[in-house]
C-alpha cells in the first residue's frame, strides 16, 4: 500500500505542472491579444492624423491656386452687376477619389472677394475660406485662419 501512495502523489505533482503551464499559455495569449489591440488602436489614430494632415495640405494648395488665378486676372471691386460665383477647376489638385471645389464669390457684407476652397475624401470634409483682398491677392495667404 505504501507505494500506492507514493504514485499517487506523482500522478498529481505533473497534473499540477500541466495545469501551470497551461494557464501560463493562457495568460501569454491573452497579453499577446491585448498589445494587438493597443497597437491597432494607435496605427488607426496615426492614420486618421496622417489623413488629415495631408487633406489640410491639398486644401492648402488649392487655396494657393485660387491666389494665383486671382492675380492673373483683374477682378472689379466692387464687381460692376451680381456677378454669379466663379468656380474653377481643381480636380487635377484632389486626385483620384476625391471631391474639390474652388469658388470665388464676392461677399457684399464684407465689401471682398472671398475664397472658398472644399476638399471630401470619403468621410472626411474640409472646407476653407480666404479674404482675397488686394493685398492678399498679391504676397499670398497668411497663417491665420
Amino acid at each position: 500500500m505504501i507505494r500506492s501512495h507514493s504514485a499517487t502523489p506523482n500522478r498529481v505533482c505533473g497534473a499540477q505542472r500541466r495545469a501551470h503551464s497551461l494557464l501560463l499559455a493562457i495568460f501569454v495569449l491573452s497579453l499577446v491579444g491585448v498589445t494587438l489591440m493597443s497597437v491597432g488602436a494607435h496605427f488607426r489614430a496615426t492614420m486618421r492624423y496622417a489623413q488629415s494632415a495631408r487633406l489640410e495640405a491639398q486644401v492648402a494648395q488649392i487655396l494657393h491656386s485660387g491666389l494665383a488665378w486671382a492675380k492673373n486676372h483683374e477682378l472689379a471691386t466692387p464687381p460692376d452687376v451680381t456677378t454669379a460665383p466663379i468656380v474653377l477647376n481643381t480636380a487635377a489638385i484632389a486626385g483620384p477619389g476625391a471631391t474639390s471645389s474652388l469658388t470665388l464669390a464676392w461677399n457684399a457684407e464684407r465689401g471682398e472677394w472671398q475664397l472658398t476652397a472644399r476638399l471630401e475624401r470619403g468621410r472626411h470634409r474640409i472646407t476653407r475660406s480666404l479674404p482675397l483682398r488686394r493685398e492678399t491677392a498679391e504676397s499670398g495667404p497668411s497663417n491665420s485662419r
